[in-house]
């Protein structure tokens, strides 16, 4: 401790900032009765619970005194805003900032005239925000809230600075935080060029987000007026509680050719098969809208498109679930965006489909039953359907099924027919194509399924939006480059777009 009190000595005679060598001095003291026993008997947590506190008060201080030292408007005489009003009147002004170490104070010059806004040169030199939390603060906060909870979230923020923020703070923070997305994305420079021979690849799928009552769809507020339930206190077997609203997921990537056969497919499929070498999306943008309509959303994957291949050499495969709503849209806006590509149905549906009319025919968990299944699959992965949906209505007339199973095995046969024309795999394995949609459905579990399914979250529309919003940027590992653009954007909107000159001392 001798050498501790030696240092403060030292400071004494050149410090500049009083009041953290005060809180420097106290958190000395404190240690130094430790040493004593003066505090009783500590344990190292508690001592790093004390410390981090008084280490934090330390760090408020400096900031706060730094921020008096800077300079201010001495050679300001007046400020003329772009609203061609000269601001004349000068007085100091205090306000209160919520930092990342705590609440801290700031006397700064502000500039005023009669029914004008005032003008603070100070705020604008610091890209001071409008709001209390500073822009640290609120980084952690929309960090926090994208990884869960909005009472986690504020429990982080509390130990990591001190602060209560509340739910409806932190709210308004991430709908704030989040405003500048959709620019961000519109004006960024286009760094995302495809290398030479990859495939560009478009993908997209659908989830539903509960949300509150009056942020409902208008014919899913209606249905949910309307219907009345058997049960009071659960759902009864096929009931619906026309709560949700859907949101549509887009991804847009790049990735390497990776050429197979049928039987390199069904290899993969095996649950202990490790497939080598298999390449990897590049570049992947992933991103979700509640707000806006599924229409909007895959409008913006063509511009994602475009983006990436400027001169339209590029190979596009989209990638789809084979919803036929989803299907009309993606062709209306390829054909809009003047995109020409090849649609691919999403095997694993297939497989899907292919089980359903197995449990048809064999028990479920017969070897018989898996053995036909394959077999089902290599046919469809040979690019011969047509010869699948013979089969399959053979097979239904000699089966001697019921009238529930010979419906199921025609809902088989007509999303094969309907969905034929996006399943030409013999083509599409050996052009290197993906055929399944995992990289959309992991985004749809991701954006939407860890963080907006937690248990009773009933969400607003712009929180949803916006928590959403940042989810994306997580993913498509563009959070900091947007941080930096939202700040910049911030100092614009707040400061520089009312300042038109400074009137100075010459």
């Amino acid at each position: 401790m001798a050498q501790s009190t030696a240092v403060v000595s030292r400071l004494k005679e050149t410090v500049e900032f009083p009041k953290t060598l005060i809180c420097y001095e106290g958190t000395i003291a404190y240690a130094e009765d430790c040493v004593k026993g003066k505090n009783g008997r500590v344990t190292l947590s508690q001592l790093e619970e004390e410390i981090g506190k008084r280490g934090r008060e330390i760090m408020r201080a400096l900031l706060e005194e730094t921020l008096a030292k800077l300079p201010d408007a001495e050679t300001v005489l007046a400020i003329e805003g772009n609203d061609g009003v000269v601001r004349l009147h000068e007085r100091s002004r205090m306000r209160r900032i919520a930092t990342k170490f705590g609440v801290v104070e700031l006397s700064r010059s502000g500039f005023s005239a009669r029914e004008a806004t005032s003008i603070m040169p100070k705020d604008g030199a610091l890209n001071l925000p409008p709001d209390l939390y500073s822009f640290g603060v609120q980084q952690l906060a929309a960090e926090e809230v994208s990884r869960g909870a909005f009472s986690e979230a504020s429990k982080v923020i509390q130990r990591e600075t001190g602060l209560e923020v509340h739910n409806r703070q932190l709210q308004k923070i991430v709908v704030d935080v989040a405003k500048d997305f959709d620019d961000f994305y519109r004006y960024r420079r286009a760094g995302a060029t495809a290398p030479q021979g990859d495939l560009v690849v478009l993908t997209t799928d659908g989830k539903g987000i509960v949300v509150r009552k009056d942020d409902l769809l208008e014919p899913t507020r209606k249905r949910s007026e309307e219907e009345s339930h058997k049960l009071k206190h659960r759902l009864y077997r096929g009931e619906k509680r026309n709560a949700k609203r859907m949101a549509t997921v887009a991804s847009v990537y790049t990735i390497e050719p990776f050429v197979r056969t049928a039987e390199d497919v069904l290899k993969e499929l095996r649950p202990v098969a490790a497939v080598k070498n298999r390449p990897r999306p590049n570049a992947k943008r992933v991103w979700a809208s509640v707000e806006r309509s599924s229409c909007d959303i895959i409008a913006e994957a063509c511009h994602e498109v475009i983006r990436r291949d400027r001169l339209r050499n590029r190979q596009l495969v989209v990638l789809v679930d084979g919803h036929i709503s989803q299907l009309s849209t993606v062709q209306t806006q390829l054909a809009a965006h003047r995109l020409e590509g090849d649609i691919v149905l999403d095997i694993i549906h297939i497989i899907e489909y292919l089980w359903k009319a197995c449990h048809c025919f064999y028990a479920e968990g017969s070897r018989d039953g898996e053995a036909w299944v394959t077999e089902q699959l290599y046919r469809v992965l040979e690019s011969e359907t047509q010869s699948v949906i013979r089969g399959l209505r053979r097979k239904a007339a000699h089966a001697g099924l019921d009238n529930t199973k010979h419906e199921a095995v025609n809902k088989v046969i007509t999303y094969l027919e309907e969905h034929a024309p996006y399943m030409d795999y013999k083509r599409y394995l050996l052009s290197g194509f993906p055929i399944a949609t995992g990289v959309i459905e992991g985004a749809c579990r991701y954006l939407i399924k860890d963080r907006m399914d937690i248990t009773g979250a009933r969400w607003t529309l712009r929180t949803a939006e916006a928590v959403l919003k940042l989810r994306s940027l997580h993913a498509s590992h563009d959070f900091d480059e947007y941080w930096g653009y939202h700040e910049l954007r911030e100092q614009q909107r707040n400061h520089d777009s009312k300042i038109g000159r400074l009137i100075t001392i010459d």
